[in-house]
């Protein structure tokens, strides 16, 4: 590096190669090539200082130690480069996001998804503390495309109504789906060994489909562990128009049995002028919803697939708020869908349907506490199963209309003492009591009634209250117990077979 001297500063300039370790006290040494300059500290600290400059790789040089709050020292601190500290924030605007609803972000937003998975997969042992959030300063970013979510990406808004991710004119929804650690989707994910999507969460945004005409915002398929908090999900549907032609909210897919879907949370969010809310088919578990809202939708939460269908999905204290059809729709058999605290206003209304949908077939689901308001007081509630389905509620009176699904047994005539068939293992039973609303059709013979039935587990008694139309024959019911089984018997008299019909109501002990 060759010397210069100006009157009494002498300076050096040439190739950063060529840059003595130590330049002598106060000398100047200019990198051509990095055009980097540094200065001489001398024989008392060797070495050379950098002096910042414009190309200087700043956030290399500068060091920060955190001071704690004024007047507290704070102890056990660590000078960190200043370009470490930055880091630990990362900000979708760094990719060359703009957020001024006009220009197309869709590139930007998804190099910033995968730049942040290929951080995570980089560190695989410590992949808890190499997660960056993704920051959205507040504005709208303006998507032409989807937007593919890796494992264990988080997207941050600063806020709903500040922060809005927005599918454009034309485009089709949804504006975000989940894929796997080799960014495939739909039935790809998890093949060739990848990373199944998880530890997904959005929050802190609006998320807007409103000018979509088909599908739901945010597609979540074979996927678990998925967060959403703070969020508010707009549609483009509005009544009374064809909710198979607008966008919704959340669409939840297994894609089969392979893999499973499961741990789906919906916490302080909104959904509104959605066709369906949340809805799904397939055979998710863990599905919670806490304390949102759902207004001006078609229907709020659809969970359909008969045996195939969610199970244990948890709704508490939300709003269901101007909702044509249902408001929580269940037609699925498996097990647990249960409704907490949950107010219902101008629900079902124009549909004329119930606020609550139970399936015959439904399983185990509870209504505990929910609030309905005065508008279509036919029934709030349809419990298609109301023997392994609860509702508790101030408002039980006038809220349910309970539609059981009757089972039936052939009635033969001349019959003495013989089984109808219909038994109840008494293993592990101290006290049984049986209540059984049945009606008998025989020929013209009409009757309805009600067995009692009170049982210790090794013996049992029965009554029949019943009013019969005619006295064209005679029907008997009685009650044994045998190795541990209670079983109804019947005897009869006519020429013609007939049919029972009854529905069970059973306390054990």
């Amino acid at each position: 590096m060759a010397i210069v001297s100006i009157s009494r500063l002498q300076q050096r300039r040439g190739l950063f190669a060529d840059l003595p370790a130590s330049l002598n006290e106060a000398e100047f040494g200019w990198c051509l090539d990095t055009r980097q300059l540094f200065i001489g500290n001398g024989n008392t600290y060797t070495g050379n200082s950098q002096i910042l400059t414009q190309w200087s790789p700043n956030d290399q040089i500068i060091t920060h130690t955190y001071q704690g709050y004024t007047g507290i020292s704070a102890q056990g601190t660590v000078p960190r480069e200043l370009g470490s500290i930055l880091d630990d924030s990362l900000n979708v605007k760094d990719y060359g996001a703009v957020g001024d609803g006009i220009a197309d972000d869709t590139a930007a937003i998804q190099q910033a998804i995968a730049d942040q998975w290929a951080r995570i997969a980089a560190n695989p042992v410590s992949n808890l503390s190499s997660r960056n959030v993704i920051n959205f300063p507040a504005g709208t970013y303006l998507v032409t495309q989807t937007i593919d979510i890796y494992p264990y990406i988080i997207l941050s808004g600063e806020g709903r109504g500040h922060t809005s991710i927005k599918l454009a004119a034309g485009a089709t929804a949804p504006i975000f789906r989940t894929a796997d650690s080799l960014g495939q989707t739909g039935t790809n994910i998890g093949l060739n060994g990848a990373v199944l999507p998880t530890g997904i969460t959005w929050r802190y945004m609006n998320i807007d489909a409103s000018l979509s005409t088909v599908n739901q915002a945010v597609l979540l398929q074979r996927c678990s562990y998925i967060n959403f908090q703070y969020v508010s999900i707009i549609g483009s549907w509005s009544s009374p128009n064809d909710p198979a032609f607008n966008s919704g909210g959340i669409l939840i897919e297994s894609l089969g049995n392979a893999f499973a879907t499961s741990d789906i949370t919906v916490i302080d969010s909104t959904f509104s002028n959605c066709s369906y809310a949340l809805s799904t088919s397939d055979a998710i578990q863990r599905i919670a919803m806490q304390t949102s809202q759902i207004r001006n939708c078609y229907v709020g939460l659809q969970l359909l697939g008969t045996t195939s269908g969610p199970s244990y999905v948890n709704v508490t204290q939300n709003l269901f708020n101007n909702i044509d059809s249902y408001g929580i729709q269940v037609d699925t058999y498996n097990r647990g869908v249960t409704s907490v605290g949950n107010s219902f206003k101008n629900v079902g209304t124009v549909a004329v349907v119930p606020a609550i949908y139970w399936t015959p077939g439904s399983q185990a689901c509870s209504s505990v506490g929910d609030v309905f308001d005065q508008n279509n007081r036919t029934y709030r509630i349809y419990n298609g199963q109301p023997n392994v389905n609860m509702v508790l509620d101030a408002q039980q009176t006038e809220i349910v209309q309970n539609v059981p699904t009757p089972m039936s047994v052939t009635l033969l005539p001349n019959q003495t003492s013989v089984s109808t068939g219909i038994t109840y293992s008494l293993s592990g039973i101290s006290t049984f009591t049986l209540q059984i609303p049945y009606t008998v059709t025989m020929d013209t013979y009409r009757r309805g009634g009600t067995l009692y039935v009170v049982s210790d587990g090794a013996t049992a008694e029965l009554v029949d209250q019943s009013v019969s139309l005619n006295n064209a024959v005679s029907i008997t019911f009685g009650v044994t117990v045998v190795s541990g089984t209670l079983e109804i018997l019947y005897t009869s008299t006519g020429s013609a077979s007939g049919i029972l019909k009854y529905i069970t109501t059973e306390w054990k002990f």
